[in-house]
């Protein structure tokens, strides 16, 4: 394979991905509407995607969708009609020609297996159109042995070409629009600064521009700075997207009927946080569909519908953006959840419903291990997933919160910047060096008695970690009898106070990367550049709580606030 046929290739993979997505959009909103004009949108994607891949070599995807092409075209013919297995092996053979693609970036010579995915196509078309099943071989594909490919995975050396396969960059696609505004803008930034050469050879030479060239350049790299952040936005739609076929299949494999509805997938994120967010969103959505939405049987019991819904929301609230993810399920238990907690250890064993707060129970399913589920299914009842939610939000100084009535449903809240690159942060002193708090992770700042273990704000006992000695240790802070101040955040529905001593201001700042020597030191999540030039580090506050801190008990030493 020489060099042009090796970029032609990457090129078509990287396409390939933006197809696959419009085909499975295609197809949900074909399961929803039956529409003719989604059928041959179906076509148009699938025929682009034969036709590409067949030009650059990789005939075993390019029979695949032959075949599936066969199934559209009597779709289209009305032979057959859009049942739910149809739905699924256009889905399925999303998913195969997607993990194909991926096998085909790492190694471009990988050998992929389609006979058991068209065996596959051929069984459905042939179900679908009433015509017995041919005697051609295939195996369902819980029973496959097979896998779709063989040989080495990421070659170390490639022996034809004399070159080891470097990993492929991660694409994004950006508005040409956005990239003409850029390069216009970086041409003003120039011309600028011949301006501002020209005035410093020959200060008294007059200017024939209205403002002067040092505030000009100011407002140029303004502007330079927040297109530049907005490259790499990118529409949540596609992550949207992703739960919706997630619902669908969720809901055919446990049997409930479930109507997806989703709004705000046009609001753009940073592409860094999209990724970030797949892994909770899939998390909630299967919590929601194993855990909260009754059978069919038990809706209409309790005078429900035997549909059930769930809805993903996206609003932006300023520099922050909100996600919703409700249903209409049964709700959280209190009482169940607080019996799990005790069983667990996480509560004192005689923990009563009355003594804890609705927040710190709920908040109890975000601990490692955590399941009210009795029976452990493929889906959820391993304790594994909610704890990946609240990690995920942290890595990206976000929150979350919990809404929920037994019996009318639950909505998750999840609150997070818009970017990883700029946050919005408390500006704090802490034995006389700086650090900064992700402004999101901020219910208030209190003053507090620099000798309180527990301080008591407005009837409510919040513990109070001194936050010099969990970063720097014991040493003489006797030079500091001022009154101190305190952080307060909410930890798994209780809320905690961090003392330090001063506040120097909240604004905007730019996130810088650390090194791996900082990286391993637990609370620090990042780096920045203050207004005076010197360097600070992004502190993660939940992650400096103790792991077994108590949810159900304070000490007893307090203070009145």
């Amino acid at each position: 394979m020489n060099e042009l046929e090796r970029e032609v290739k990457i090129i078509f993979l990287n396409e390939a991905e933006q197809l696959l997505e419009e085909g499975e959009e295609h197809c949900l909103a074909l399961a929803a509407t039956s529409s003719d004009k989604e059928v041959g949108a179906l076509f148009r994607v699938f025929h682009t995607f034969k036709g590409s891949s067949s030009s650059v070599g990789f005939l075993s995807l390019a029979e695949v969708v032959g075949h599936l092409e066969n199934l559209l075209q009597n779709l289209r013919d009305g032979k057959i009609t859009f049942t739910e297995n149809v739905c699924k092996i256009f889905l399925d053979t999303v998913d195969f020609l997607r993990s194909s693609i991926q096998k085909l970036k790492s190694d471009l010579n990988c050998n992929i297996l389609p006979e058991e995915m068209i065996a596959r196509i051929k069984n459905t078309e042939q179900e679908a159109l009433q015509i017995p099943t041919s005697k051609e071989p295939s195996l369902p594909a819980e029973q496959s042995s097979t896998p779709f490919f063989q040989g080495e995975q990421i070659p170390e050396f490639d022996e034809s070409s004399g070159f080891r396969e470097e990993p492929q960059e991660k694409l994004i696609r950006v508005s040409s629009r956005k990239l003409d505004t850029l390069i216009n803008l970086i041409g003003e930034l120039v011309v600028n600064q011949s301006i501002l050469t020209a005035h410093q050879e020959k200060p008294g030479l007059q200017l024939s521009v209205r403002e002067s060239p040092v505030e000009y350049m100011i407002d140029l790299c303004n502007e330079v700075y927040e297109l530049s952040m907005s490259l790499r936005m990118t529409p949540i739609r596609q992550i949207f997207q992703r739960m919706n076929r997630l619902v669908i299949d969720l809901g055919l494999s446990e049997k409930k009927e479930i109507e997806f509805i989703c709004s705000g997938e046009d609001i753009e994120l940073d592409k860094a946080v999209i990724e970030k967010l797949s892994e909770p969103l899939i998390h909630l959505i299967r919590n929601a569909v194993d855990h909260g939405i009754e059978d069919s049987e038990q809706r209409l019991a309790v005078g429900k519908s035997a549909k059930a819904r769930i809805t993903l929301t996206a609003e932006l609230l300023e520099d922050f953006a909100l996600i919703k993810i409700s249903d209409d399920g049964r709700g959280l238990n209190k009482e169940n959840i607080i019996k799990k907690g005790i069983e667990q250890g996480l509560l004192n064993s005689k923990t009563t419903i009355d003594e804890i707060s609705d927040s710190e129970a709920f908040a109890l399913i975000f601990q490692p291990g955590f399941s009210t589920k009795e029976r452990i299914t493929e889906i959820s009842g391993r304790g594994v997933g909610m704890d990946v939610v609240e990690r995920v939000m942290n890595e990206v100084h976000g929150s979350i919160e919990i809404q929920t009535k037994e019996g009318v449903g639950t909505t998750f809240n999840l609150k997070f910047p818009l970017t990883l690159s700029v946050i919005h942060g408390l500006v704090v002193t802490v034995d006389q060096c700086s650090y900064v708090i992700p402004i999101t992770q901020v219910i208030e700042t209190v003053r507090c008695d620099a000798n309180g273990r527990v301080l008591v704000l407005r009837g409510e006992s919040i513990p109070v970690f001194k936050l010099g000695e969990i970063l720097h240790g014991e040493m003489d802070r006797t030079h500091y009898s001022g009154t101190k101040l305190g952080v307060v955040i909410l930890f798994r529905g209780k809320k905690v106070l961090f003392e330090i001593d001063s506040i120097v201001s909240q604004r905007p700042l730019t996130l810088k990367p650390i090194g791996p020597e900082v990286q391993r030191i637990r609370g620090i999540s990042a780096g920045t550049i203050l207004d005076n030039g010197e360097p600070a580090l992004v502190l993660n506050l939940e992650s400096l709580i103790p792991e077994k801190f108590p949810t159900d008990t304070v000490p007893k030493e307090a203070f009145q606030r």
